[in-house]
């Protein structure tokens, strides 16, 4: 059981590292990346896939550009990713990965990534003050207290 909580995840985030990688380099996910993604990722890869389709990706930042935040999601639910840190506030987030360990993470941690990778959506870039900065931390600790 601990092998799956904690060797998996990092598999397959590391192949997403890679997926990036190879990507960068053919402007395409061949057919074999994809099957891997989708062994990790399941049905969340094709919700992913599918949110791409509509979302709106922003990025927040200071203006040292430091510390970076995004959000994604439609113009009624929009959900504050942090880059490289796999949690969503979201239910499915909440129940899928951290109370029913069937998932790995949630459509909005995974289409921002895979955007990052393809650049699918035009990433609309905020600056924000440390204060507004502070302010998206509070919405995050707010949603793990409820």
């Amino acid at each position: 059981m601990m092998l799956n909580a904690t060797v998996v995840p990092k598999l397959a985030f590391e192949l997403l590292q890679e997926t990036e990688k190879s990507y960068k380099g053919q402007k395409k996910l061949p057919n074999e990346t994809l099957t891997q993604l989708h062994s990790f990722f399941g049905s969340t890869l094709s919700q992913a896939s599918e949110l791409l389709e509509t979302c709106k990706i922003t990025k927040y930042e200071t203006k040292d550009k430091t510390r970076s935040i995004y959000k994604v999601g439609s113009n009624l639910e929009r959900y504050t990713i942090y880059n490289d840190i796999n949690f969503c506030q979201c239910q499915a987030f909440q129940s899928q990965v951290l109370e029913d360990n069937t998932s790995l993470t949630c459509k909005h941690v995974l289409a921002l990534k895979l955007n990052q990778i393809t650049d699918v959506i035009k990433v609309k870039t905020e600056t924000v003050t440390d204060s507004q900065f502070v302010e998206f931390l509070h919405e995050q600790l707010s949603s793990l207290k409820e």
